[in-house]
């Protein structure tokens, strides 16, 4: 729509990056708040959580180091 312009007046203005980034697709609700509303839900607690981040970061690592991502990575 705004290629074609807008009429005179104040528009809404969605922020994408910030919106699509930070906001659970399926619930409508802030990452932050589905976190907490799933941990609750499935028994994770913060140690678990920050083992879970941790591991994420090690295998990413390691898929680098073995060049899985050499195709995207410019």
């Amino acid at each position: 729509k705004s290629r074609e312009g807008y009429k005179y007046g104040a528009i809404e203005m969605l922020d994408s990056m910030a919106y699509d980034g930070l906001t659970d697709a399926y619930e409508n609700i802030p990452m932050g708040e589905s976190t907490e509303k799933h941990n609750s839900r499935l028994g994770l607690d913060r140690l678990a959580q920050d083992e879970i981040g941790a591991l994420s970061h090690q295998r990413a690592a390691a898929a680098r180091k073995n060049g899985l991502f050499e195709a995207e990575i410019t």
